[in-house]
């Protein structure tokens, strides 16, 4: 805009210094008409404004330069006046008309831009849509209504081997076969009559066989209304009816598979809810197709089991979860079975949940099966850990797998403590590991049984008489092992070794009772000959010492009957509760006539232990007597003896645990071997039966008696004798 209004002024400036010029070389002109040129270009440069503009500017340079009077701003002459109006009037119709023609270029210019933009456009426009054509998967094209091609697009030139172009003007029996361009033409026309679009599918054979195509035909308008062309777009959709096809077999095979599974199917919606069950499902539930459709199938649960189900499958179901449960349905008239449901999940290309399809397995027989299976393990576990026997499993190297509670109750060593370790370096004593290892291994090899006796170690060192009964389990674990079953035989072994003594004592009684009998009216007689002899010979001393003499030698054979007929006597126990230290300090009393003159001390160490137990205190008055009277007889003055006691257990039992020791030379191997057989003895004078009726008697009592271990000041005898009922 500035840019045309001083245009004008330049335009009108030049005028003037021209006309200047002029009129020094011509003489003066006529002063308004001059400027009429610079009055039309500013007008056709600028339009209106800048053409008014200029004929202002010429007016007021010829009024004030060029018009008398020079130099002032008005004029004398009519003349002048006139043809200054008129110069004006022409300024603006000059102007006006500029204006017209400036306006109508400005309109032609803006048409031509806009036909050229509208051109362009059109020219990417379709450029754009035969890029789309060319490059779409489907087949593009347009006919006349005689069945002309007239546009394709580069699909539709490579499916049928056309070269650029080479279909415009052909029709389909140009380029397919008469069969296929039949079915065409029939579809075109339906389109060309009926005037709207259809969706049909089309079948062309190709070197690869028939494909199928779903076309969409529609017409295309002339501007009169009527149908001057066909479209159409043509999509291959063989995979996909290939795929149809296989879908619809296997949906064929599935709804079969179903039919006939042995097993109950079923599909659910992506929240969980039953959309299909099959025969048998609805034959483990109870209950119809319709019934167990949405949440239905819910009901048909066992009430107990309900509220746990629903509960797990409300949780898994939303999120795609898997889910796998054992529960118990209740159906019609009550009947109960137990199921295993299993679902997993189903997702879309999205990865979204769609729905589940699950399993349902009868698994009632199993369950009862395994319930009789417990049954017969807890019957068995039972009569395991009850039984009145070593229940031994051992693996092949002779390992201890298991073992039942009652080999505490024998060793003291419990099941736990021992699991996994060695069997016969454990618990067999050496002597005996080949003969045990033995039978074992010919269980194992014989896949049969044997039976077998060898002792087992206790924890405190005993042995324990144990007869086995071994077999070979197979497919414990994978591999063989041997059970062997042991029952505790020691008792009845003790019991048969007391019972056949007992009978050998009863005739030894028997003889000693009558030999007993003849001999003391023996003695009897010799008894009075000795007293008249003495009266006979009193004045004579060397007789009389022969005479006392033969009496000694009568009171040691006396005392011999009488020691044999105690040891082959039976033993009868009067028990009741007593203290052992009283017992043994009452007998310690007894032997005063044995330990006059002698340096003697006898040490006591119980501890503050309660000594009370129920026993017989006359019978271990003996005990005591016997090993008290041996002790001091086996050391020289000053004579110690210790008496220890302490608490343990005798067959799982409390008992007391005495241990007498004295501080002589101790014992030879032989003597700890022999002490406690009859007739034995290291002394000058005695029977040797001393011991071996001690034994006796505290085997009545239902204890022990032993030798202690070597290796103290002189010999340890040790006692055990159980509590009782105090």
């Amino acid at each position: 805009m500035i840019r045309d209004y001083t245009a004008a002024a330049l335009a009108v400036g030049l005028t003037f210094a021209l006309k200047v010029l002029i009129e020094g070389w011509v003489g003066p002109g006529p002063p308004l008409l001059i400027y009429l040129p610079a009055v039309t270009f500013s007008a056709w440069l600028g339009g209106l404004g800048p053409g008014l503009a200029a004929t202002a500017m010429a007016a007021l340079v010829c009024v004030y330069a060029h018009l008398p009077p020079v130099g002032a701003w008005w004029l004398h002459s009519p003349n002048d006046r006139f043809r200054l109006v008129v110069f004006l009037g022409e300024g603006m119709l000059l102007s006006a008309l500029m204006e017209g023609l400036l306006a109508a270029r400005r309109r032609a210019e803006a048409s031509a831009r806009d036909a050229r933009r509208y051109q362009d456009e059109l020219a990417r426009s379709e450029g754009q849509l035969r890029a789309v054509l060319d490059h779409s998967p489907s087949v593009i094209f347009l006919k006349d209504r005689a069945g002309r091609y007239l546009l394709v697009n580069r699909r539709f030139e490579v499916l049928n081997e056309v070269a650029p172009n080479g279909a415009i003007g052909k029709t389909d029996d140009d380029v397919f076969p008469r069969p296929t361009a039949a079915v065409f033409r029939a579809n075109d026309r339906m389109v060309l009559e009926l005037g709207k679009p259809f969706e049909i599918e089309e079948v062309v054979t190709r070197a690869d066989g028939p494909h199928t195509y779903l076309a969409t035909k529609f017409p295309l308008f002339a501007a009169d209304g009527t149908v001057s062309a066909v479209g159409g777009i043509a999509t291959d959709i063989s995979e996909r009816k290939q795929a149809e096809q296989a879908l619809r077999a296997s949906e064929q095979r599935f709804r079969t598979l179903c039919h006939c599974s042995p097993i109950g199917i079923f599909l659910t919606d992506g929240a969980g809810r039953t959309t299909y069950t099959n025969p048998r499902c609805q034959e483990i539930y109870g209950f119809s197709s319709d019934e167990a459709m949405g949440e239905g199938w819910s009901r048909f649960i066992h009430p107990q089991d309900r509220t746990r189900v629903l509960d797990e499958w409300s949780q898994l179901a939303p999120v795609g979860g898997e889910f796998s449960m054992e529960y118990r349905t209740l159906g019609p008239g009550g009947t109960v079975r137990w199921v295993h449901d299993r679902a997993a999940p189903l997702f879309s290309d999205q990865g979204e949940v769609i729905g589940h399809v699950g399993t349902v397995e009868d698994i009632t027989e199993r369950k009862l099966a395994e319930e009789a299976v417990r049954r017969e393990r807890d019957f068995a576990e039972g009569v395991i850990a009850t039984a009145q026997a070593i229940v031994l499993v051992l693996d092949r190297s002779g390992r201890i797998v298991r073992v039942n509670p009652f080999l505490g109750r024998v060793t003291g060593c419990e099941p736990d403590e021992v699991r996994g370790e060695d069997w016969f370096a454990t618990f067999v004593p050496h002597r005996e590991r080949c003969r045990a290892r033995e039978a074992f291994l010919q269980a194992l090899a014989a896949d049969g049984g044997n039976t077998v006796t060898y002792p087992i170690l206790t924890r405190d060192g005993r042995h324990r008489r144990i007869e086995w009964a071994n077999r070979v389990l197979g497919g414990l674990e994978g591999a063989a092992h041997v059970l062997a079953i042991g029952h505790d035989i020691t008792a009845l072994e003790q019991a048969q070794q007391r019972a056949l003594q007992a009978e050998r004592l009863a005739a030894i009684g028997e003889m000693v009772a009558g030999l007993s009998h003849e001999s003391r009216n023996a003695l009897h007689r010799s008894q009075v000959c000795l007293e008249m002899l003495g009266l006979e010979v009193e004045d004579r001393p060397e007789a009389l010492n022969l005479i006392a003499r033969l009496q000694a030698a009568q009171d040691d054979l006396y005392h011999l009957f009488e020691d044999v007929r105690s040891y082959a006597a039976p033993i009868h126990l009067e028990m009741r509760a007593c203290d052992l230290a009283e017992i043994w300090r009452e007998a310690w009393a007894q032997l005063a006539a044995l330990r006059r003159g002698r340096e003697d001390v006898l040490t006591e160490a119980t501890d503050g232990l309660d000594l009370h137990c129920a026993a017989d205190p006359f019978r271990l008055g003996q005990v005591f007597r016997n090993i008290l009277e041996n002790a001091l007889s086996a050391g020289a003055d000053p004579a110690r003896i210790e008496i220890g006691c302490d608490r343990t257990e005798l067959d799982g039992q409390p008992a007391l645990r005495l241990a007498v020791r004295d501080h002589g030379p101790g014992l030879t191997p032989e003597q700890r071997q022999r002490i406690f057989e009859p007739f034995f003895t290291t002394k000058t004078k005695g029977t040797g039966l001393g011991m071996a009726i001690t034994k006796r008697i505290v085997e009545a009592h239902g204890g022990q008696i032993a030798v202690g271990e070597a290796g103290g000041p002189g010999a340890e005898i040790l006692l055990t004798l159980p509590r009782g009922q105090r």
